[in-house]
């Protein structure tokens, strides 16, 4: 997994960086003192695992936690046991308190090892998950209407709810792995099968007309060819 550290506390980072040399199911890659520094970096690149701490100056571990991508596992490090409860409704793998032992940490990492491969998506698994409310969420593709992309975030509207959630277009592509996904906007992606109608420059489901942009009019006109 790889798996960044975010601690104000240099001699923190060092001891999480000890125990992580002993399990080779991580490879770690960022180490950050500060939360803007870690949020800029990990939007960009994102990581499967943070360890991350809770009271850091600026913006808390708590703030960085819903800000970081979806896919993103977090485990908080602290000497407060007081904020335990509050780390699980941000959805966290797990809770460590400092000092830090090598026994916690591996716990730690075979919860979020544990965890991966329940979230992993497969092409045949029928469904992914988001980041929505402080946890995550089952999304079933059968489910899915369309997307719509909104900036830094991403609508997805299926057949009895919507759910809006931080993550890219792209990232979320890369999720609706069946073949009946189909790009035909900037902004939109469509589950082309459950369209109630198609036309050259519109996709409509029931009373939402959804636009077809000009790049993407020629796979569409050859998609329903080939129906």
């Amino acid at each position: 997994m790889r798996t960044a550290i975010i601690d104000d506390e240099p001699l923190a980072i060092k001891l999480l960086e000890l125990h992580a040399r002993r399990i080779p199911q991580i490879e770690l890659v960022g180490r950050f003192t500060s939360a803007k520094e870690a949020l800029a970096t990990l939007t960009e690149h994102p990581v499967d695992l943070v360890f991350l701490d809770i009271q850091m100056p600026g913006c808390s571990g708590m703030e960085l936690a819903r800000q970081l991508p979806p896919q993103t596992m977090i485990i908080f490090t602290t000497a407060f046991p007081r904020y335990a409860l509050e780390s699980y409704s941000v959805g966290a793998v797990h809770y460590l308190l400092k000092p830090i032992s090598y026994d916690d940490f591996a716990e730690a990492v075979r919860r979020a090892t544990d965890r991966m491969s329940q979230l992993a998506t497969r092409p045949d698994d029928g469904y992914f998950f988001v980041r929505h409310n402080h946890r995550q969420e089952r999304i079933l593709l059968r489910e899915v209407l369309y997307v719509e992309g909104l900036k830094d975030y991403v609508k997805i509207c299926m057949r009895q709810r919507n759910i809006v959630t931080h993550m890219s277009m792209k990232a979320v592509e890369a999720k609706l792995t069946s073949s009946e996904f189909m790009r035909i906007h900037r902004s939109f992606i469509v589950h082309i099968t459950l369209a109630t109608s198609i036309q050259s420059r519109h996709v409509y489901f029931g009373e939402r007309c959804i636009p077809v942009s000009e790049s993407y009019r020629e796979a569409l006109a050859a998609y329903m060819v080939g129906v």
